[in-house]
């Protein structure tokens, strides 16, 4: 009985617990335990999509990075190309004035050189202005130069009386460019021109003034002789030396004929005016077209 008691009362508690109400505190338990699992699993994607985003983000500043070094080596390359260019202008430049500076310098000595001595009657201030130049370029003026020798009549033909040739008048001396422009850049005092270039032809090409054919041409010691006869610079105008080739060659205008005096020396006189003079009637051509080279080759420099 007692069993029998003890198992219906069991089952009558048992009965009673399962038909008893929920607890309210136990649903809220629940409630807020799923609560805590959805926010922790809403929390955990939210840190990996922030987690990628801020990846993403890295690996674009990155990139932005390495865009922004390339573009500041690539303008630092151009700055300093420029200034490398702007350099080179400013020496070419500075090279050019410099090179137009020595040019104006002796082209001015050489113009009160050729003043100084061309024993004209020249303005006081004229003569001021060229003595003052030489002095500066320390250059001392050669001795007056000896009188002109007479020229001898030469013998008459049978035909044709030929007048006697007049006597010769000082004759401004030669002023070569190349020993000018050397001792005007070393500092040195100009050389004196030599009297016998200022009183005849150079010597050998001299001696065989009328004697050059195709056969027989001038030679290059001959051709640089005469050329420095004629003023012109053998050291930096070699291209033009073609004019001192042409001045050799050169034939006797009409009404020139060639003789020499008791001394030998050759001469040359003009029939139609009576005038003799040592020098060759065709220099002073030949000296004018290689001045008119000069200028032209000097312009294209500087236009360059």
């Amino acid at each position: 009985f007692l069993a029998a008691g003890g198992e219906h009362t069991l089952s009558l508690l048992e009965k009673k617990d399962e038909d008893a109400p929920p607890d309210p505190l136990e649903e809220l338990k629940a409630e807020h335990s799923q609560s805590l699992k959805q926010l922790a699993e809403h929390s955990l994607k939210e840190k990996q999509r922030l987690q990628k985003m801020m990846e993403e983000q890295n690996t674009q500043l990155r990139n932005q990075i390495v865009e922004v070094r390339q573009s500041k080596a690539q303008i630092e390359s151009i700055i300093e190309d420029e200034k490398d260019r702007r350099r080179k202008a400013k020496e070419q430049m500075t090279d050019s004035h410099k090179t137009l500076i020595d040019s104006l310098k002796s082209f001015q000595i050489d113009l009160a050189y050729g003043l100084a001595t061309a024993n004209q009657n020249l303005p006081d201030d004229i003569k001021q202005y060229t003595s003052n130049i030489l002095a500066a370029n320390n250059i001392t003026l050669p001795p007056p130069p000896a009188p002109a020798p007479v020229v001898v009549q030469p013998e008459p033909e049978p035909i044709q009386q030929q007048p006697a040739p007049a006597v010769l008048p000082p004759r401004v001396p030669v002023i070569h460019e190349d020993p000018i422009a050397a001792a005007v850049l070393q500092g040195q005092a100009l050389p004196p021109p030599s009297s016998s270039k200022r009183s005849a032809r150079p010597g050998s090409a001299s001696s065989r003034r009328s004697g050059f054919t195709d056969d027989d041409p001038p030679d290059d010691e001959e051709i640089e002789e005469y050329a420095r006869y004629l003023g012109i610079d053998v050291v930096n105008d070699k291209d033009l030396l073609y004019i001192a080739e042409k001045a050799c060659r050169a034939p006797l205008s009409a009404g020139w004929e060639e003789n020499t005096d008791a001394s030998g020396t050759t001469f040359y006189y003009h029939h139609g005016s009576g005038l003799s003079t040592y020098e060759h009637p065709m220099d002073e051509h030949y000296r004018q077209l290689y001045r008119e080279k000069k200028k032209k080759k000097e312009a294209k420099k500087l236009t360059q």
